[in-house]
């Protein structure tokens, strides 16, 4: 049986729906880089300026991701991806719908840039394959390690 894959903008319903079964990997990023709860976290990218949308697999949603610009008018973005293992079910559909959703961050932006905790290998992968390249390290308020990764447009 075929998975039906919908990708939408953001509603604010998604945020508890994602939140609630966040993957582990994510819940742990999201403290050690901010501190945040999975909530709070969705909620701030949902907010932010630059667009967020979600992914839904037969009618639940599995992720939100979204760009964080400063202002609309700016050129830089930084991409974000927060979701729950069922995103991840299935690798070939979710690297389709990456491409494609990729394609909405880059809008509008001459480069994308953000940190990825070196403990978050599925992440750490999923920027490779997408084309991102992985930098520098640096540490968290909590002591983990950061990788800076980032696209700008040639």
């Amino acid at each position: 049986m075929s998975k039906i894959v919908e990708i939408r903008k953001s509603i604010q319903s998604d945020i508890l729906a994602i939140a609630v079964n966040m993957r582990d990997e994510d819940v742990k990023e999201v403290m050690d880089s901010h501190m945040h709860s999975p909530y709070r976290a969705l909620y701030i990218g949902f907010m932010s300026k630059g667009g967020c949308w979600t992914i839904i697999v037969d009618d639940t949603p599995v992720a939100m991701v979204g760009v964080a610009k400063n202002t609309s008018l700016c050129k830089k973005g930084r991409p974000w991806l927060l979701g729950t293992n069922a995103m991840i079910d299935d690798k070939k559909i979710f690297m389709r719908v990456s491409r494609e959703v990729l394609k909405q961050l880059r809008q509008g932006v001459d480069f994308l840039e953000n940190y990825v905790s070196i403990e978050n290998k599925c992440s750490m992968r999923w920027l490779k394959a997408l084309g991102f390249t992985i930098g520098e390290s640096v540490n968290s308020i909590t002591g983990v390690t950061f990788k800076r990764f980032y696209w700008e447009s040639s």
